[in-house]
Parts: C-alpha cells; structure tokens; sequence
C-alpha cells in the first residue's frame, strides 16, 4: 500500500482532513505531531508543520525519514499576486522558489536570485497527480516563498519585476519552497496546492479571517481528489 503524506502549515488547514481521513495512530517527533491512517486503500500521514521556512522543511525531512512516503502534498492557503486572482482562486505551483534569497554578489558566486548554490533556482511540482478534470479547476504558475507574511503590493511588485519579470509568479506563500527542496534532494515527488485567501494589497484582516477556513476547506477538497487519483 503506497503512502502520500500531506502537510500544511496551520490547524484551520488540517481541520477537515482530519474529519476525512480514517486516523488510526499519532506520532509525537520533535514537537511534531504526526497523525496516521487510511483514505481510499491509501496510507496517509498528515502533519501540521508551523509557519515558515524552518518549520516546514524540517516537518517534510521528519516525513520523509519516519513515513517513506512516495509523494508529499503541500496544501494550505496563500496571499494571491497576480492582479486576476480573487479569493477561492486554487494554485498549483508548478514552479516555486524562493523570494528573499540573494547570492547574487560576485563573492558568493553570482547566482540568479532565488538560487541557492548547488540547487535549481525553481523547484518543479511533478504534475502527472493533476489530470485534464483538475486542470480545468485550477490555475497553474509560480510561488514563492520567503518568511515574510505579503501584505504590501508594491514591495512585492518590486521583487517580482525585477526578479521574476517572466516567470508567471500568481502567488506568495512561508513554506513551499522548503518543502519542495527538502522533497527534491530526497528524491520524493511533491504537489504544491495554495487556494487564495487574501489578495496581496487588495484585501484586509476581515478578508483574510472570512476566506482563510473557506480556502482551506477547498484546499482540502482538491487534496482529497488528488489521492483518489492516485494509482
């Protein structure tokens, strides 16, 4: 029996997994709560990593080496870029990277921003787990990630622009790109699935407070999904 392991960053996210997935047994690893159990013939392990980049990269390495799973699903909410998107809006990151890496000086070896020596300067999702159905439901493109929380428009504008000028950045996240490299040097298939809470500099707190448990209750849904589809 194969194993997918799901990790978000907040409890809000994991609320209706929970409700779902047929718990049989909880782990407690370095303050990391590990809960195990079955959905569809499919052993699940789910994990609620914490904010930010630490967190969630030593919440996937803890998976990887506890769990084996064959492929970590990153699902939870994500503050939207692009100027189209609206709240409820569901992102596959395709693509994602990171936002507040800078070895650009010549002395650190001049590398594109984002890339971090020796890793790709964009980590890529494996998209075979997203069928024509889904794709019609979502819309694909980049993240990034960086332990800021985005409420400023303009600030991230600037980055995008002149960073990321042409490579369809939709949203901006604290923890896929962890996730993603951490998943990437195992060797573990990995999905990166936002739904928008909040547009960046189009909404305010009672946004975010009224579409954060709607976005991920539709998160969770297209997760759901995506192990069913599993073969």
């Amino acid at each position: 029996m194969k194993t997918i392991g799901v990790i978000v960053a907040m409890n809000k996210e994991m609320a209706k997994l929970k409700t779902i997935i047929n718990v049989t047994e909880t782990f407690e690893i370095y303050n990391n709560t590990f809960f195990c159990g079955e959905y569809n013939n499919t052993k699940i392990v789910l994990a609620i990593s914490g904010i930010g980049k630490v967190n969630a990269a030593m919440t996937t390495m803890l998976m990887i080496a506890n769990f084996n799973p064959s492929l970590i699903i990153n699902s939870g909410i994500a503050g939207g870029y692009a100027t189209d998107l609206e709240p409820l809006d569901i992102i596959v990151g395709n693509k994602v990277g990171y936002s507040d890496v800078d070895m650009t000086s010549p002395i650190a070896g001049a590398f594109p921003y984002g890339q971090i020596e020796g890793m790709p300067r964009f980590f890529e999702s494996q998209m075979k787990y997203i069928n024509e159905k889904m794709q019609k439901e979502v819309k694909l493109g980049t993240i990034i990630t960086g332990d800021q929380f985005v409420d400023s428009y303009e600030k991230t504008s600037k980055i995008v622009s002149r960073y990321f000028p042409n490579d369809n950045v939709m949203a901006c996240d604290m923890e896929s790109a962890s996730i993603a490299q951490v998943s990437y040097n195992c060797g573990v298939d990995f999905l990166i699935i936002r739904v928008i809470s909040d547009v960046i500099g189009r909404s305010n707190k009672l946004d975010y407070d009224t579409f954060s448990m709607l976005a991920s209750n539709k998160c969770a849904n297209l997760v759901l999904e995506i192990i069913n589809n599993v073969k």
